[in-house]
C-alpha cells in the first residue's frame, strides 16, 4: 500500500455548509465504509453537492428529499452528521485521528 493511497483512505471532509463537497463522489460520511454513499435508489445523479440534502436553514436534513434518493442505512448514517453550519466551511480531516488531524503515527 502506497502513502497517496493511504492518505486518499483516510481523508475525509467535515460537513458544515456542504457547498463544495460533492455527494456521490467525496468522501463525507464518517461511519460508512470509504465515507463514501452507494449508486442512489433509481441511479438520480442530478444532486451535486451535499448542501442541496440541507433543509433550508442549513442547520439540518431534508429527511423527506433523504429517504428518496438513499436506502434506510445511508439516510440513518446521514442522519448521525450534526453540527451542519451554513455559516461555516467544510473541513478536510483526518479520520484516524481524534483531532482530525495527520500525523505519521495515525498511518502506521
Amino acid at each position: 500500500m502506497t502513502v497517496q493511497s493511504t492518505m486518499q483512505r483516510g481523508i475525509r471532509f467535515e460537513v458544515k455548509d456542504g457547498k463544495p463537497i460533492k455527494v456521490w463522489e467525496d468522501p463525507w460520511v464518517p461511519t460508512l465504509p470509504n465515507f463514501r454513499l452507494k449508486t442512489p435508489l433509481g441511479g438520480c445523479r442530478n444532486l451535486m453537492k451535499v448542501s442541496e440534502l440541507m433543509d433550508n436553514t442549513g442547520r439540518g436534513w431534508n429527511h423527506d428529499l433523504l429517504q428518496t434518493l438513499f436506502n434506510s442505512q445511508e439516510v440513518g448514517e446521514i442522519r448521525k452528521i450534526k453540527n451542519l453550519d451554513p455559516l461555516s466551511r467544510d473541513i478536510v480531516c483526518w479520520n484516524w485521528d481524534a483531532k482530525g488531524e495527520f500525523s505519521v503515527a495515525s498511518v502506521v
